[in-house]
C-alpha cells in the first residue's frame, strides 16, 4: 500500500511538472504564448459576460538587440527575467505572458489607466543588476480596451498602439480603444 501511495504521489508530481512545462515560458516563468492565447480568450469572455473593464497590453523591450549585442545573451536573459518579474509584480492578478523574444502581453481587469505608466516608470528607473554591472532597460507599451471578447482584436489594437509608442520615442505608453490606430 505504501508503494502504491508513493507511486501516485510521484505521478501527480510528474503531471504538475508536465503541465508547467507546457504552459510556462522556460526562461521567465510567465505564461507561454500558447497558454496566454488560450487563457486570455477565456478571461475576455468571462469579463464580457460580467461587463468588467478589461485592458490588453503589448509590451516590447526598447533596443533589446543592442543589449544582447553589447553584453551577450546571458545578460539579455537576465534583463528578460527582471522585466518579467516586474510585470508579474504589477499585473499578477491578471494574465502576463511572454509572446515573443522580447515581447510580452497582459490581460488585466482594472479601472486604473495609470498602472501601465507606473509599471513602465518602475522598469525604467531600476537598472538590472548583472555580472557586468547595471543595465538600463526601457519598455514601450500599447494598451487597448476594445468592446467584446475577441483577443485577436484586442491584441491587434494594442500592437498598433505599441508601434505608435515606438515611433514617438520609445519608453512610453500609448493607451486607446477602437478604432485602432494605423501602423
Amino acid at each position: 500500500m505504501y508503494c502504491r501511495i508513493t507511486q501516485n504521489l510521484d505521478l501527480l508530481d510528474y503531471i504538475r511538472t508536465i503541465w508547467d512545462m507546457s504552459h510556462r515560458d522556460a526562461l521567465t516563468g510567465l505564461a507561454n504564448r500558447r497558454w496566454f492565447f488560450q487563457r486570455g480568450q477565456e478571461m475576455l469572455r468571462q469579463a464580457a459576460e460580467h461587463g468588467a473593464p478589461v485592458w490588453v497590453a503589448m509590451l516590447d523591450l526598447d533596443h533589446f538587440k543592442r543589449i544582447n549585442d553589447s553584453y551577450g545573451h546571458e545578460i539579455g536573459d537576465a534583463v528578460l527575467r527582471h522585466v518579467a518579474q516586474q510585470l508579474q509584480n504589477y499585473f499578477g492578478e491578471g494574465l502576463v505572458g511572454r509572446v515573443g523574444g522580447e515581447e510580452f502581453a497582459v490581460v488585466l481587469e482594472t479601472t486604473r489607466q495609470d498602472v501601465w505608466d507606473e509599471c513602465r516608470q518602475a522598469i525604467a528607473s531600476q537598472p538590472v543588476s548583472t555580472s557586468v554591472g547595471p543595465v538600463d532597460v526601457g519598455v514601450s507599451m500599447g494598451v487597448c480596451r476594445v468592446p467584446g471578447a475577441n483577443l485577436e482584436r484586442h491584441l491587434a489594437c494594442a500592437d498598433a498602439l505599441l508601434y505608435r509608442a515606438k515611433h514617438r520615442g520609445r519608453n512610453r505608453v500609448e493607451i486607446g480603444s477602437e478604432p485602432c490606430p494605423e501602423k
